[in-house]
């Protein structure tokens, strides 16, 4: 297991890898137990399939989730980002928290499974692009030779005018974006 929690393959007598890959595209308790097992440690709620079946309706342009703190909603967002990635269903994903530096920590989340989570960046062929930061990278998809960015900002950001490659934001995750003082 490396450091990340990703190993290099699944253990023997799990599903295969092409398998996971499959099975993951329409179930995520699978794409995220299988790709990321140290962040799905436990087993997860109920309300949770709701939560994973409007972010993957292509028919559902706006989704708002409302969840009580403790609820996974940093850990799911941040999995639905990777899930996009690793589909390649998106082309640019920003992401809004409630400062520059929360929006960051997810995005060195993301940055951390490209580079330690072998399983997961090696089965989607995922790497490093150009620009590599916690809150403004690309990934080369090699699978589908597509260059996918992701951006990371505080909600009093500047969000205008986002096109990266000709690619306006087609994923936008809004995480914990309220505070005391907004």
């Amino acid at each position: 297991m490396d450091e990340f929690g990703g190993t290099a393959a699944l253990p023997p007598g799990v599903i295969s890898i092409s398998e996971a890959v499959a099975l993951g595209a329409v179930d995520n308790e699978i794409y995220a137990r299988t790709f990321f097992p140290r962040t799905f440690r436990q087993a997860s709620p109920a309300f949770q399939k709701e939560i994973w079946r409007d972010l993957d309706d292509p028919d559902v342009r706006y989704s708002n989730q409302r969840i009580f703190r403790g609820g996974a909603k940093t850990t799911v967002s941040r999995v639905a980002a990777s899930k996009r990635i690793a589909y390649g269903v998106s082309k640019t994903i920003l992401y809004v928290g409630a400062s520059e530096g929360a929006a960051a920590r997810s995005g060195a989340w993301l940055r951390n499974a490209v580079e330690r989570n072998r399983l997961w960046s090696g089965t989607f062929n995922l790497a490093p692009g150009r620009k590599w930061t916690d809150t403004e990278f690309e990934l080369e998809h090699g699978t589908l030779k597509e260059t996918i960015w992701c951006l990371f900002v505080g909600i009093t950001g500047n969000i205008r005018g986002i096109n990266f490659d000709d690619y306006r934001p087609d994923f936008i995750v809004l995480d914990d974006i309220l505070t005391d003082e907004n």
